[in-house]
C-alpha cells in the first residue's frame, strides 16, 4: 500500500476581539471608528492548514506544492505574515522562553555596537529621552513595590496563556465589568515572583508607526480628554526632555574619551607600521615589504576586534530613567510595522496584566468606552494613541 500518513491542522485566522461594544461607534465624536473596525479587514487574515508529514518526506512534498502554484515564504515574510495577522511569532514574541533570551541578547549585542559606532553628536541621548532600555524589553519597571525595588537587573516573566482566561478577561473589559481588577489579581497571584504579562495586539488610532522595543504607556487623565476631545486627529503629547544625572553624563564622558583613545592609538599604530613597510622596502626588498604588509593586516584585524569589543562592553547608563518619565511604562513592543490589511501603524506586544486591569478601571470610569494606550518609539519623545485587544489564539 503506497500510503503516506500526514497531518492536517487547519487554521482558523484572525478572529476580532478588540476591547469595546461592537456594532456603534464607542466615541462620541462623529464619525468616530468602532476599536473592532481596526481588524475588521484583517478578519480571517492567516487561515489556512499546516501539513505535516514523516520524516524524509519533506522534499517531495515541498517540490509537489511548488510545482502546484504555493508561494515559498522563509522566516522573515512568516514573521511579517504572523504580525500583520496579530499573532505571535516564535521566538521574538514569546518572552518567557530560552530562545527569546537568547536572540534579544544577540539583538542588545548588535544593536549596542552599531550605537556606540556613530559620534555623540549623531546618536539619540536615551537619558534625556527617558529611556531605561532601548534595545530589549526591561521587564523590571514593570513590577510595584518591594519586588520592583529588590529586582532591579533581569525578572523571570510568566505570560498568561490559555483560551479560558483571556476570553474572561476579554468579557469582563467589553461589558465593563468591575470585576476585571480582582480576577487579574487572582490570575496573578498564581506567579507572585514573576511579572504576568498577557500579548496584545496594537492599532494606531490615528498616524504613527512604532517599530520594536517600544514603549507601551499609561495615558494620564489629560491625555483621555484630549483624545475625547480630537478622536483619532488628536497628535498625542510629547515627552519632555528629561535632566541627565551628573553620574550619567560622567560614564558618557569616559566612553567618549575612551573611544577617540583608542582611533588615536590606531592612528599611530598605522603611521608606526606604514614608516616601518618604507624602511623594510629600502633595505630587505619585496619579501620583507610583503611580510610587513601581512603583519600588518593582522594587527589591523586584532586593532578593529579590540575596538568593536570595547564599544560592546560599553552599556547605556540610563537604569533609573522611568523613575522621571511623566507616563508609566506598563509593556513593550516585540514585533510592529506598517500593516497593509488595516492601512497604519500595528504591532504585538507583552504588557502587565493587573496594570492593564486598572487602566481599562479607570477609563471605563472617566467615560471612555474603548480604552486606549500610548506607544512611544525608544528613539523619539512623541507618544501616539493606540487601541488593543488581547490575543486569545497563541
Amino acid at each position: 500500500d503506497s500510503r503516506i500518513p500526514i497531518l492536517l491542522i487547519q487554521r482558523p485566522g484572525v478572529q476580532t476581539s478588540f476591547v469595546g461594544a461592537a456594532g456603534k461607534s464607542a466615541m462620541p465624536w462623529p464619525d468616530a471608528p468602532n476599536a473592532c473596525t481596526f481588524e475588521a479587514a484583517a478578519q480571517g487574515f492567516g487561515a489556512g492548514w499546516d501539513v505535516v508529514v514523516p520524516a524524509g518526506w519533506g522534499m517531495d512534498f515541498w517540490k509537489t506544492f511548488v510545482f502546484a502554484g504555493a508561494r515559498v515564504t522563509c522566516l522573515r515574510e512568516q514573521r511579517d505574515s504572523l504580525t500583520e495577522a496579530g499573532l505571535p511569532c516564535a521566538p521574538y514574541d514569546f518572552p518567557d522562553t530560552p530562545a527569546f533570551d537568547a536572540h534579544a541578547a544577540m539583538e542588545e549585542e548588535r544593536l549596542t555596537t552599531r550605537y556606540f559606532r556613530f559620534p555623540p553628536g549623531q546618536r539619540a541621548n536615551f537619558p534625556k529621552l527617558g529611556v531605561a532600555s532601548p534595545f530589549r524589553p526591561l521587564w523590571s519597571l514593570l513590577m510595584r513595590g518591594p519586588a520592583a525595588a529588590a529586582r532591579t537587573g533581569g525578572v523571570a516573566v510568566h505570560v498568561l496563556r490559555g483560551v479560558g482566561p483571556l476570553r474572561e478577561i476579554n468579557r469582563c473589559w467589553a461589558r465593563g465589568d468591575a470585576a476585571s481588577v480582582p480576577l487579574a489579581q487572582k490570575l496573578a497571584a498564581d506567579s507572585p515572583a514573576r511579572v504576568t504579562v498577557v500579548c496584545v495586539s496594537l492599532s494606531m488610532w490615528g498616524r504613527g508607526v512604532v517599530g520594536e522595543h517600544a514603549l507601551v504607556c499609561e495615558p494620564s487623565a489629560h491625555d483621555i480628554a484630549g483624545f475625547l476631545r480630537e478622536g483619532p486627529r488628536w497628535a498625542g503629547p510629547v515627552e519632555p526632555v528629561q535632566g541627565v544625572p551628573l553620574d550619567i553624563r560622567t560614564a558618557h564622558k569616559a566612553a567618549d574619551r575612551e573611544r577617540e583613545e583608542r582611533q588615536l592609538e590606531s592612528r599611530r599604530r598605522r603611521r608606526r607600521r606604514r614608516r616601518e613597510r618604507l624602511a623594510g622596502a629600502s633595505s630587505s626588498g619585496e619579501d620583507t615589504a610583503a611580510a610587513t604588509a601581512q603583519a600588518k593586516a593582522k594587527a589591523d584585524v586584532a586593532g578593529a576586534a579590540g575596538d568593536t569589543q570595547g564599544a560592546t562592553r560599553t552599556v547605556v547608563p540610563v537604569s533609573s530613567a522611568n523613575a522621571r518619565i511623566s507616563r508609566p511604562v506598563i509593556g513593550f513592543v516585540t514585533s510592529a510595522g506598517f500593516s497593509f490589511t488595516r492601512a497604519g501603524g500595528a504591532g504585538l506586544g507583552f504588557c502587565s496584566l493587573l496594570r492593564l486591569a486598572e487602566l481599562v478601571d479607570r477609563q471605563r470610569a472617566a467615560g471612555l468606552a474603548a480604552p486606549l494606550v500610548l506607544v512611544r518609539d525608544a528613539h523619539s519623545r512623541q507618544y501616539r494613541a493606540c487601541a488593543f485587544r488581547v490575543v486569545t489564539n497563541q
